[in-house]
């Protein structure tokens, strides 16, 4: 794309859509949030039973990895429907004592005898399947808990797991979204897990007690077998054979031989920062690719949240995602090719399709079934005393994943398969038996001169790697603190043709938008991302933290 060109879109996109004086303007926060107190050690979580527990496991002298521990069983327990045993994830870590970064992958794979035909949309019991145990891939998320604390970890796995352990086994209050997620699927539920999930037939409210002791006794198994538990005892039989009966497909062997890789970040290089993610099989260079192509744009100019900020976003969110299904993959499936998609050249060859003055039509590199859920998954950041980080996203794809609970083991099963592609076969998001899983998975880290100044993430499906673009881009380009660069209303484009929006948009904005040709819907949150935001002194030595959430 020549210079001229881009000159011009900056100069349509300062100057056009309707009368801005009406539009944010700046990148002032419409409800900043104020910051919290200085920390030596800091969580950022969803639930606070999760924060005060690795914290805890923090003060008792145990490091960030440790804590990671902690705070992911735990999550398992309070939040079982967006995380636990049975389900999978990604990790992005800071290693003080070597200064690097690495990203550690226990997304899981499809199993080998998985029989795709019964998930594709051709088959009239695909939407039951894609729900079910069918769907389910290798539970990896212990695999990733031990290879964090076998590389890194301090203290032993009983203590790690006590705050879990006693959490499950002593009940815990069900809070409003746990109580409107149990009734909403608790009719999918097996009489098993309506036993511990509701009380005379009926789901458990907001205000009831929910009580897992046979997730208690896992817990226990594993603080004492660690890895061990998959190779051997009850809890795997009990996997193995309850998903076989139930009709999925993984096998004994499979869940034996499950581990985690560790594998080199991916970054790029953004004014004067180092925006690092993770790569293959996750769809964290869609991330950088949305923070690159929106860097060839004076982007303070145009204004954050205008409507010309937003248009230009929302095509770049366009050009990214598609970039995603042409060469996202995984480990052993097709690696993108980061050298290319993640440079100027890439991203000012898609910049030139852009219009400035009407949203463009989406066209896939191949048809594919869209397929995405804001309200799962969780994402924490830990970091404590000594400089070491941990931003984790984990998941069971849907809301209490595959709705299947092994009989006696008190946790759920994943249904990871349900967001493959199945409309093509052998594309790097197909189903490949045997595969490890593209997940869309997205933390990352904000370096500057080799220091990290920020661990984010954000739950959101389908939408994260948006919704963290935004976030880079309102601390980098906007100069946004952590807590008012995650309060600012976020939108995303959806491959279905929509833009999402949180609430706070001026009038003036949607109307210029609409008159554009897009088409917006209004949504409460799309993922709701945190992090920690790191503190220097004048020296460049560490002060400490501050925990930022959007919740």
């Amino acid at each position: 794309m020549r210079l001229t060109s881009i000159f011009f879109l900056l100069l349509f996109l300062t100057t056009s859509c309707g009368d801005q004086s009406q539009e944010q303007q700046s990148g002032d926060s419409p409800a900043q949030s104020a910051p919290k107190e200085l920390s030596k050690a800091a969580v950022s979580s969803s639930h606070p039973l999760a924060i005060e527990a690795g914290l805890l496991v923090l003060e008792k002298g145990g490091n960030a990895f440790d804590a990671v521990v902690t705070v992911a069983t735990t999550l398992g327990v309070v939040e079982p429907q967006h995380s636990g045993l049975g389900g999978y994830g990604s990790m992005l870590i800071f290693d003080a004592g070597t200064g690097k970064a690495r990203f550690l992958s226990f997304s899981g794979k499809y199993p080998s005898d998985l029989d795709k035909s019964v998930l594709k949309p051709s088959n009239p019991n695909a939407v039951d399947n894609r729900n079910g145990p069918r769907a389910t891939t290798t539970p990896n998320l212990l695999s990733g808990l031990v290879a964090l604390h076998s590389e890194y970890g301090s203290m032993a796995w009983p203590e790690l797991l006590s705050p879990a352990i006693s959490y499950a086994k002593e009940g815990v209050e069900v809070d409003g979204v746990l109580g409107n997620d149990i009734e909403e699927s608790f009719e999918q539920f097996s009489d098993y897990a309506k036993s511990i999930y509701g009380r005379d037939g009926s789901s458990l409210k907001a205000g009831d007690r929910l009580l897992q002791a046979d997730l208690g006794r896992s817990l226990q198994v594993i603080a004492k077998q660690g890895a061990a538990v998959w190779g051997e005892g009850d809890i795997v039989q009990a996997v193995a054979e309850g998903i076989n009966q139930a009709g999925g497909y993984l096998s004994l062997d499979e869940l034996s031989a499950m581990e985690a890789n560790w594998y080199d970040p991916i970054s790029i290089s953004y004014n004067g920062y180092e925006v690092v993610t993770t790569g293959a099989p996750t769809a964290g260079f869609s991330a950088l690719h949305g923070v690159g192509e929106m860097g060839l744009y004076n982007l303070p100019s145009i204004g954050l949240n205008t409507s010309a900020y937003i248009h230009l976003f929302a095509e770049v969110s366009k050009h990214a995602y598609w970039t995603y299904l042409r060469y996202g993959g995984s480990i052993d499936t097709i690696l993108p090719n980061t050298g290319i998609v993640l440079s100027k050249d890439y991203w000012q060859w898609m910049a030139q399709n852009i219009r400035p003055d009407s949203a463009s039509v989406f066209h896939p590199p191949f048809d594919f079934e869209y397929i995405s859920d804001a309200s799962n998954t969780t994402h924490f950041v830990v970091a404590d005393a000594a400089g070491n980080m941990v931003s984790a996203t984990l998941s069971l794809g849907d809301v209490f994943g595959s709705k299947f609970m092994p009989a006696g083991t008190g946790f759920w099963m994943n249904n990871g398969a349900k967001f493959a592609n199945f409309e093509q076969d052998n594309t790097p998001r197909d189903a490949n038996p045997g595969r490890e899983r593209v997940v869309m998975d997205s933390p990352i880290m904000l370096f500057k001169n080799g220091r990290p100044l920020a661990g984010i993430g954000t739950p959101g499906g389908g939408l994260m790697p948006q919704v963290m673009a935004q976030v880079v881009l309102n601390m980098t380009d906007f100069r946004q603190p952590l807590s008012v660069a995650l309060s600012q209303p976020s939108v995303a484009f959806d491959p279905n043709g929509i833009v999402y929006h949180e609430p706070g948009l001026p009038e003036a904005v949607i109307e210029n938008l609409t008159y554009m040709g897009h088409q917006l819907e209004e949504k409460p949150n799309l993922g709701k991302p945190n992090g920690i935001e790191v503190v220097y002194d004048q020296k460049g030595n560490l002060q400490g933290y501050m925990s930022q959430s959007n919740n």
